[in-house]
């Protein structure tokens, strides 16, 4: 199926750890998990599936962190899988920029006019005279 594939290609490019299979484990989020094959993971499946493709550089980290084992074929990889859906939406958020000042409470606002539109005035600088 599609999804063996990507998931294949997934672990063919990003993982390359070494441990015991078959094993306890605990994921990067500190809970307790299984290392198992990546197809054995319901968790990891389903995360993956539900991820937008092509995967963002945020999830192939995280799916490497979550490695366990690597063995001479990269799909014989083992991930340690936890029993709780995989949550990357708190990671990594961009910062939002800060709001823009309050301009009308700036000690310059008095020097602009009230109305907008083109000023009428005879009072014209040119090259640091007045004309």
């Amino acid at each position: 199926t599609n999804t063996m594939v990507a998931v294949k290609v997934v672990l063919l490019l990003f993982l390359s750890r070494y441990a015991g299979a078959q094993q306890s484990c605990t994921t990067p989020d500190n809970k307790s998990g299984r290392c198992l094959s990546i197809g054995q993971c319901p968790t990891m499946i389903d995360f993956l599936n539900n991820s937008p493709k092509p995967f963002s550089n945020d999830v192939k980290e995280l799916l490497n962190r979550y490695v366990c084992t690597y063995e001479d074929e990269a799909i014989n990889t083992k991930i340690c899988c936890p029993s709780d859906p995989i949550d990357i939406s708190g990671r990594n958020k961009e910062v939002p920029p800060p709001p823009p000042p309050d301009v009308l409470n700036h000690e310059n606002l008095k020097l602009l006019p009230e109305e907008c539109g083109q000023i009428n005035s005879d009072e014209k600088i040119r090259g640091g005279t007045e004309a």
